[in-house]
């Protein structure tokens, strides 16, 4: 039962810099992340391609993914060469050791291969090591063929967006009214430069402990305990 208790209690602390640094609508509704939404919470933006992705547990018995990047640009933030985090969970399910049956999956955590190419919003490391994207699979972009796509398919991304009093050329124009789909790769990633860049959508900087003070002091003590 111990056991069980501070798995979980990890993964909310882990998973609580994507879903709890958000406002309350996203962290507890299945609302789109937006654009804005992303560009103001992400702790990093960084483009790049997978050069790694491995599996295991921590000392403590957390399974954990660990994605190696190679930085091609960092739009938020100080990434340069190589970058390396982990988030909370497993790609690939595992039975336990003492043969009962261990997971170690959580569902709609973004996924990641070799050789990809992302632009990710990462979230801030939680207070036990772990990170991600925000919004999970909507924080995370592969780029492929051109165009760039999230897990949720991009639906969603500039929804009730204002980006009245905005300079756009013709390619942002129709990527801004695209409601899901493919976007093209270069526009967005030109659109995304100039938001953070000219400082379109405010920063906001949430600690997820803080919104949460009470819970997470009690798991933090039952990951330690």
């Amino acid at each position: 039962m111990r056991l069980r208790f501070t798995t979980i209690a990890a993964a909310l602390i882990a998973l609580g810099a994507a879903w709890l640094a958000g406002p309350p609508s996203f962290a507890l509704s299945t609302n789109p992340f937006t654009v804005a939404d992303l560009v103001r919470q992400a702790d990093q933006i960084v483009s790049g391609t997978v050069t790694a992705v491995s599996e295991g547990t921590d000392g403590r018995g957390l399974p954990y993914t660990q994605v190696e990047l190679k930085v091609a640009e960092s739009i938020r933030g100080n990434a340069r060469g190589t970058m390396t985090f982990r988030q909370f969970g497993l790609q690939t399910p595992r039975a336990a050791v003492n043969g009962r049956k261990f997971i170690g999956v959580v569902a709609g955590m973004p996924r990641y291969a070799k050789d990809q190419q992302v632009l990710l919003f990462l979230s801030r490391t939680s207070t036990i090591g772990f990170r991600t994207t925000l919004g999970l699979e909507q924080g995370r972009f592969e780029l492929r063929g051109g165009n760039v796509h999230n897990g949720a398919n991009n639906a969603g991304l500039f929804r009730g967006v204002d980006l009245s009093g905005r300079t756009l050329s013709s390619k942002e124009k129709f990527l801004a009214a695209t409601d899901q789909g493919a976007l093209n790769a270069d526009t967005f990633l030109a659109l995304v430069r100039r938001a953070v860049n000219e400082s379109w959508f405010t920063p906001t900087t949430i600690d997820p402990t803080k919104r949460i003070a009470k819970p997470a002091r009690k798991l933090d003590r039952a990951i330690v305990q």
